[in-house]
């Protein structure tokens, strides 16, 4: 299996800037027929995403013979490989990048370290299904919590993802259905600002602590031999996705 090669272009942005970008076109997709699209945004640098940012992507499409795309929207510090398939877009506005969303397929998050996935958020608020990396522990529990996206640790899971979206209408459509359930349920701006007032109406009901803070130990306490080890402390934390 050979890999493929972006293709670079550039476009005018709505300020006028030239912004540089790229596309990976896939076996059988031409230039004067319509191409189902894969978005893919990132924000920080390809190191945040590892190596499979470029691995996984190329693969696919030099694996599949049909007429996906994949966009890529954000600043990058490694090169992007030259294909018709891959189109980087750079940095993008708000309006551009929901708009292009918006066109998408699927949004692809490739990520390894997130808190909390705006992205993701803003794909599942327009009804799109999320395709995440699942060894981030973070977009896992939130695919599995919304039942609105799929996860992959590995190539292979990836691609049986990928197909099992593009190649579903019904399943693509349920996801999405599903993600904007979700958003609206828990990130809708009504209930943010219900929960902010929440916690302040509480916090003002209780009043200042009862007891004091423990004064923090000093310098020969915290290092008493009977402490366990920082590693042993860490050991016994919860981890994994959350899944509630």
């Amino acid at each position: 299996m050979g890999f493929v090669v972006p293709e670079e272009f550039e476009f005018s942005s709505f300020d006028g800037t030239q912004v540089q970008a790229w596309i990976m076109r896939g076996q059988g997709c031409r230039s004067d027929r319509k191409c189902p699209l894969i978005l893919s945004i990132h924000g920080g640098p390809h190191g945040t995403f590892g190596w499979s940012f470029n691995a996984n992507f190329q693969a696919y499409a030099a694996r599949m013979r049909g007429q996906l795309q994949l966009v890529l929207i954000g600043k990058t510090l490694l090169p992007i490989p030259k294909h018709p398939r891959i189109h980087h877009l750079g940095f993008l506005t708000d309006r551009q990048k929901f708009d292009a969303m918006a066109a998408a397929a699927v949004l692809i998050m490739p990520s390894y370290f997130e808190s909390l996935s705006m992205v993701a958020l803003e794909a599942w608020a327009l009804g799109k299904p999320v395709l995440a990396n699942g060894r981030c522990d973070v977009l896992k529990g939130q695919a599995i919590r919304s039942n609105a996206g799929l996860y992959y640790e590995s190539y292979g899971e990836f691609a049986e993802a990928l197909d099992a979206i593009v190649s579903t209408p019904s399943l693509a459509q349920t996801l999405g259905r599903n993600g904007a359930a979700y958003f609206t349920r828990h990130y809708a701006w009504p209930v943010i600002e219900r929960k902010y007032l929440e916690t302040l109406d509480r916090i003002a009901r209780e009043g200042p602590a009862s007891r004091p803070m423990d004064p923090l130990p000093g310098f020969f306490a915290r290092r008493r031999s009977e402490l366990p080890a920082a590693r042993n402390v860490l050991s016994r934390i919860p981890s994994g996705p959350s899944l509630s």
